[in-house]
């Protein structure tokens, strides 16, 4: 599980003391941020509105910031609502964040105008968030986060599926007692962006094949659509996707994967937040996620983008404050906080899962890499002459840089003598589908002997058992590594007798 420890935002904070006459010259913004993420501190978001606050007033002391309370029930999605926040006269707030879908009826309303962000910090913005606040050529908003939709599943045959075609094919085309998939296709923007990702996905990429998806003669989404709606139906004509059950209860689908109550889900990345908080322990090492096979040409991502928009005729210091907040929001350091629940002082916290906008946040340099939890087993032949016994690494977790101490214990069943071979693969997960890595990423693939590497420990090795340890100091390495791996060392003694050791899982993560 990620672990996250906050910290200062700046190692070099000011202890900063207003004198009275300072504080009238203050500028208030107000902003209204976008509440559909998940509560990881189970606080109605009070912790996270109160970081933002203090970190951003730490370092703009002379901006007073105003966020509103985190409220899903809120109308982010209404005009009227959004209008009543935005319009020049009698407005409520300086910086609204909104899913980017509505963009285009905020620009057609006249509610917000062009913005000119710095070239240095759009450089650092996401290709897909860039585009989303991109309308009628003019950059209207400022990306924030971004969301995916992915397939959930814990069965590998489900993950290596790419169409919808291939879905049906593996969990079934009949409708059945026991859940197949769950998910949500009963909302008045959820189903529009099923049919655009239907279209997107059964088509060579291309820039208007995505606008094509919503009119009556392009078949082929809905087809695609009416198969994932298929998925859903139970024995009984009964189908939660379609008949507003999930829409009435949004977590209701997490729950139920959570619970190992449904074969698959599709929904947005950060839906593993609830599924991770209800289900099993050793949930985090199976569950896969895929992109969502939505489309009978091949899976491709379809983002999601909540952006920052800005009302009508400002103040200049208004302007110049809510810019401040913006670029504060899409720092490498910021982004991090807030997909990893940075807020939230408990060690254990489980993250927002969440996509950072900011391509440095995932190679952020604030972040120390930690490894944690390294399960292993004995594989291979029970015939094998060389078994482990036990594997102790301290510290717990480990923290990079730092010292890392291991202690092996092995039993040999014959006398090892040299030369004893060792080969070592490695394996990284992305989406949920682990992928064996070059030898040059680790700079480790074979020992020609491991009697001979060691100044401590000889050859030959008497039949019983033994103990090893050993200690290294663990330098700074690129937030790159972070992820989950699969490990193996297999060893071979000159007379072909044979050991292996499989890692299941080694997790190695940001923390501050």
């Amino acid at each position: 599980m990620m672990t996250v420890n906050p910290q200062p935002y700046s190692n070099t904070r000011p202890n900063i003391r207003m004198h009275d006459s300072e504080k009238t010259n203050l500028t208030d913004l107000r902003v209204a941020p976008f509440p559909y993420l998940p509560d990881s501190v189970g606080d109605q978001y009070k912790s996270l509105v109160q970081f933002i606050t203090d970190e951003f007033q730490s370092i703009h002391p002379n901006i007073r910031l105003h966020l509103r309370p985190l409220n899903i029930s809120d109308g982010f999605y209404a005009m009227p609502t959004l209008t009543q926040w935005l319009r020049s006269d009698d407005y409520e707030y300086d910086v609204v964040e909104v899913d980017t879908v509505v963009l285009g009826d905020l620009v057609s309303a006249g509610l917000i105008a062009p913005q000119r962000p710095r070239s240095s910090k759009r450089s650092d913005w996401h290709s897909a968030a860039a585009t989303s606040v991109e309308f009628n050529q003019a950059v209207y908003a400022y990306p924030h986060l971004m969301c995916v939709t992915f397939l959930f599943t814990r069965d590998e045959k489900v993950a290596q599926v790419s169409t919808i075609n291939q879905l049906i094919d593996v969990l079934g085309d009949k409708a059945t007692v026991n859940y197949r998939l769950v998910g949500n296709l009963d909302s008045s923007w959820v189903l529009p962006s099923r049919l655009i990702h239907c279209s997107q996905d059964s088509n060579d990429s291309g820039s208007n094949s995505a606008a094509f998806a919503l009119h009556a003669y392009e078949h082929s989404s809905f087809e695609c659509v009416r198969k994932l709606a298929r998925l859903c139906d139970r024995t009984g004509e009964e189908n939660h996707c379609l008949d507003g059950t999930f829409d009435q209860k949004p977590d209701m689908p997490a729950l139920l994967f959570a619970n190992k109550q449904a074969d698959a889900m599709f929904a947005y990345s950060e839906q593993l937040f609830t599924i991770l908080k209800n289900g099993a322990p050793d949930d985090y090492n199976k569950i896969k996620m895929i992109p969502f096979p939505a489309g009978t040409l091949h899976n491709q991502p379809l983002f999601a983008v909540d952006a920052y928009v800005f009302r009508r005729n400002m103040s200049n210091e208004v302007l110049n404050a809510a810019r401040a907040f913006v670029e504060f929001m899409a720092t490498p350091r910021m982004q991090a906080t807030v997909v990893a629940s940075g807020d939230n002082t408990n060690r254990s916290s489980i993250p927002r899962y969440l996509l950072p906008i900011s391509k440095n946040a995932y190679d952020e340099a604030l972040l120390t890499v930690v490894v944690t939890h390294i399960p292993w087993e004995n594989c291979g032949s029970e015939s094998n002459v060389i078994k482990l016994l036990n594997l102790t690494v301290s510290p717990d977790p480990i923290v990079v840089p730092g010292l890392l101490s291991i202690t092996a214990t092995i039993y040999t069943n014959q006398k090892l003598t040299s030369p004893l071979k060792a080969t070592l693969s490695v394996r990284k997960s992305f989406y949920g589908i682990y992928v064996p890595l070059p030898c040059d990423s680790f700079r480790l693939c074979s020992i020609d002997d491991l009697c001979s590497s060691s100044k401590q420990y000889k050859c030959p090795l008497e039949e019983g058992v033994h103990i090893f340890s050993g200690s290294a100091k663990l330098n700074s390495i690129s937030g790159w590594f972070a992820g989950d791996y699969q490990g193996q060392i297999n060893v071979e003694t000159n007379s072909n007798g044979k050991g292996c050791v499989r890692i299941n899982h080694i997790s190695i993560e940001t923390n501050k």
